[in-house]
């Protein structure tokens, strides 16, 4: 049997890690997206939507009675409530809240920044939690993949 990869790390440490190294850049060279208060006003909106997928994912969870921590196996393939619009809806969540704070920063260096995390992200977590979940879940979980995104 293949050795199952363990998620050691906590995952929003990779977007508070790589907004923080971009709000340091951006106190270095800061890089204004546009000169206007657009960005404040769409990153504002964007963080209050940003908790909504977030909340939703971890009342499927808790509904469903299996745990919202990577790091412990899941009992239950959860599909259901937002899960059966993205496979990720907490990663999705960061991902937004990312963007709302590149935005209300008026940052260029670190709306930069949001595509690595979300690429740290995939690699350092996603992938080896979509690896235990079709170990765990067979062909349940594949007929999950091909029917919901991975985001959205």
């Amino acid at each position: 049997m293949n050795e199952v990869p363990k998620i050691t790390i906590i995952p929003p440490a990779i977007p508070v890690t790589t907004m923080g190294a971009g709000a340091l850049l951006h106190s270095i060279w800061p890089i204004q997206i546009v000169g206007s208060t657009i960005p404040v006003w769409s990153g504002s909106i964007i963080a209050v939507l940003s908790f909504i997928p977030a909340i939703l994912a971890v009342s499927s969870l808790r509904n469903a009675g299996t745990t919202a921590d990577v790091r412990r196996k899941a009992s239950k393939l959860v599909t259901q409530g937002i899960f059966r619009y993205s496979r990720n809806p907490m990663y999705l969540s960061m991902m937004m809240l990312c963007l709302a704070i590149a935005l209300m920063a008026n940052s260029l260096i670190m709306l930069l920044f949001v595509v690595p995390t979300g690429s740290t992200l995939c690699l350092a977590v996603i992938r080896k939690e979509e690896f235990l979940l079709q170990s765990e879940f067979g062909d349940e979980y594949a007929a999950y993949c091909r029917s919901t995104g991975r985001w959205i």
